[in-house]
Formats: C-alpha cells, sequence, structure tokens
C-alpha cells in the first residue's frame, strides 16, 4: 500500500528563454491550487 502521486511538467520558451515547471500533487484540490500558482506568475522583461 503506497502513496499515488501524480505529476504534471509544464514548459514553454519565451524570448529565446525556457522555463520549465514541475507540479507533484495527490489530489484534485491540490493540483488546481498549485495550477493557480503557475497562472499566477508574472515576468518582467
Amino acid at each position: 500500500m503506497g502513496l499515488s502521486i501524480k505529476q504534471v511538467y509544464y514548459s514553454t520558451i519565451q524570448n529565446g528563454f525556457c522555463l520549465s515547471v514541475i507540479i507533484s500533487f495527490i489530489n484534485n484540490e491540490q493540483k488546481m491550487n498549485l495550477e493557480k500558482v503557475i497562472n499566477s506568475m508574472k515576468f518582467n522583461k
């Protein structure tokens, strides 16, 4: 009996730079919270 941990990998290339983010979660609530964090990311030029 083990714990099932899921992962999702996101990658993008913008202006010649690559950004990769990996989230790890156990349930859908954790996944949604982590996706909110990713969607709130902003970068200055």
